[in-house]
């Protein structure tokens, strides 16, 4: 499992353990509590000093933050393997050079070609893997605001009509108190409501 995914699963795993552990805490507070966990469970000490070097206050932040870093590391990587093969091919090269042979140059380009031909297959496939698997997240992370912004939709379209009912039932409470001649105690004021 590629540390790209892990940290999306744990950023995930993080976002729900803290809300369930601390459901009354302020949003920014459970964040910076959030964000603090998910750096600590990355498995590698200098990716997790590379992460709050950026100083994330968010989760999301530093999920991100995490998998840019992720990415730098793969294109250092790749880097550092093309040099390492670039280098190896000179060698190759130079030995074929110093034995003056027809017949072991021809050699030593088919070798060469055929390890060419088998690292670029080896490169698509793994490009074609990385495009997969960056699909699924994007699709996964469409999904998810798709029923975020559902959930969204169902607060907003609720919290008028909750406020009207609270009206009502306010509206009944005084009636009662009214005809029976008692003093109206306020149930719910103006200040109240408006805070709601």
């Amino acid at each position: 499992m590629g540390l790209w995914r892990r940290c999306t699963e744990v950023s995930g795993d993080v976002r729900r353990l803290a809300v369930l552990t601390f459901p009354k805490m302020a949003q920014a507070d459970r964040e910076g509590i959030a964000c603090d966990c998910f750096i600590d469970a990355l498995v590698d000490p200098d990716f997790i000093l590379r992460v709050r070097q950026q100083n994330p206050k968010t989760l999301d932040e530093a999920l991100r933050v995490a998998q840019r870093l992720e990415i730098w590391v793969k294109k250092t990587e790749n880097l550092q393997s093309e040099d390492r093969k670039f280098k190896e091919d000179r060698r190759v090269r130079e030995v074929a050079k110093t034995e003056n042979s027809d017949q072991t140059m021809e050699l030593a380009t088919k070798a060469q070609m055929e390890a060419l031909k088998r690292e670029a297959a080896e490169y698509r496939k793994l490009t074609e893997e990385y495009k997969k698997q960056t699909a699924k997240e994007i699709a996964e992370y469409k999904k998810q605001i798709g029923q975020l912004e559902g959930m969204l939709q169902a607060v907003t379209k609720t919290t008028p009509e909750v406020l009207r009912l609270i009206q009502e039932w306010n509206l009944r409470h005084m009636e009662r108190f009214s005809s029976e001649g008692r003093e109206v105690p306020p149930v719910m004021d103006a200040e109240t409501l408006s805070i709601c």
